[in-house]
């Protein structure tokens, strides 16, 4: 089942972003962050970006795998009712006749 943030979820998560987003600045002196970025190489820079979009694609295939499983088992259980309900539905009216006492009792345990 897919559940959605709720308003309250959505206002920590947002109050969460722009706490961080000022207060880590004003810990870090913004040179001293340009200098380091300034360092790293364009190939690091593509290392840590696939990295990224690699890990976000492999949790969400993983969601979506498990979406599919979760859907194929849902639609087997409905055939096992509907199956169900159709052999109850063929079954009853034979249930509603009353067993003949000259019958022998196999066949009485068999119709009833």
């Amino acid at each position: 089942m897919k559940k959605n943030l709720n308003s309250p979820q959505i206002a920590a998560c947002l109050a969460a972003g722009a706490v961080g987003g000022v207060f880590v600045p004003m810990l870090l002196p913004i040179t001293a962050i340009w200098g380091r970025l300034a360092t790293i190489t364009a190939g690091e820079w593509l290392q840590a970006g696939a990295a990224v979009i690699g890990v976000a694609l492999t949790v969400w295939a993983t969601l979506w795998l498990e979406d599919q499983k979760r859907k194929r088992e849902q639609q087997e259980e409905q055939r096992l009712i509907r199956e169900a309900l159709a052999l109850l539905k063929s079954v009853l009216p034979g249930a509603s006749q009353a067993v003949n006492a000259e019958w022998d009792l196999s066949k009485r345990i068999l119709m009833t």
